[in-house]
């Protein structure tokens, strides 16, 4: 019989079964050097723009300066102001071009482990878990990171950011999980009972955790927006989420693998502890 926690309260996979000899931590991520860095590219590329406008806001007193003076007919303080003026615009030239050629090779960025490690840092940086997955994913429970480097744009779940510095996307992450992850967490509990009662009717309402996505893949386009990664995560939140009944108050128990179960029917998910879980089914009761 499976092993099994109650209630959503996870057991650690450690603990059991042949299809779990394999648990490992993830791997720690390093720091990335600054010449690999967009945070560190966007924070010179903002402070040199930052000085543009200071530039440019006294660039703009001289020319108000200007303007005052010829309204007022007084000649010399008008050709003080227009020599000013155009010694400000002259000097201001240079850094604007100079600024206006900043450059980042952003898809090389997206193609590298940089972006997961920069991504990284700042999610750490909030409090947040970043976890390497095998797959190239960056996970921070229970959102999966993906980069998209052909668009230019890192995906978390059916949530994408075109808006790539690290810095800026933890931040988002950090919102996106405080806000949905309670609600999402007791939809994702509803449609696992739904299609558990689809499938097997009003009596022994256990099944896979494969046969329920192989069920919601039937759906035109589900599955090109929810792929195993994003399934298994939502399974993870689940387990730790404290939730402990459906809505109608059917309570229910998310079990792990144990004995001979066939690899491919098995959720492997890395959790904040850093550690492999994995999952197997769900029962209600």
């Amino acid at each position: 019989m499976d092993s099994d926690t109650t209630g959503g309260l996870f057991a650690d996979t450690d603990e059991s079964s042949e299809p779990q000899a394999g648990v490992e931590e993830a791997r720690e991520v390093p720091p990335v050097a600054v010449g690999e860095s967009l945070e560190a590219s966007l924070q010179q590329h903002e402070a040199d723009v930052d000085a543009l406008l200071k530039d440019a806001v006294r660039y703009v007193s001289a020319l108000k300066a200007w303007k005052k003076a010829a309204r007022q007919g007084q000649t010399g303080a008008r050709q003080r102001a227009a020599e000013q003026a155009a010694r400000m615009a002259a000097a201001i030239e240079g850094p604007v071009k100079q600024a206006a050629d900043w450059s980042f090779d952003v898809a090389a960025w997206l193609r590298s482990p940089a972006w997961h490690l920069e991504i990284a840092q700042s999610l750490r940086a909030l409090g947040l878990a970043a976890i390497e997955d095998p797959s190239g994913a960056l996970l921070c429970p229970p959102l999966p990171l993906v980069a998209e480097p052909e668009r230019g744009r890192v995906r978390a779940g059916r949530q994408t950011f075109s808006a790539l510095r690290p810095s800026a996307v933890a931040a988002e992450i950090k919102r996106l999980r405080d806000r949905v992850a309670g609600a999402r967490t007791q939809e994702y509990l509803e449609a696992l009972y739904a299609a558990t009662r689809h499938m097997r009717g009003t009596s022994d309402l256990r099944a896979t955790f494969r046969e329920v996505y192989s069920l919601f893949a039937l759906t035109p386009g589900w599955k090109k927006e929810n792929t195993e990664l994003d399934f298994g995560q939502m399974i993870y939140a689940l387990s730790v989420s404290g939730l402990q009944t459906t809505r109608d108050g059917k309570r229910f128990q998310v079990q792990i693998p144990s004995g001979k179960v066939k690899q491919r029917d098995i959720f492997g998910v890395y959790g904040e502890d850093g550690r492999l879980h994995q999952f197997y089914a769900i029962r209600f009761y």
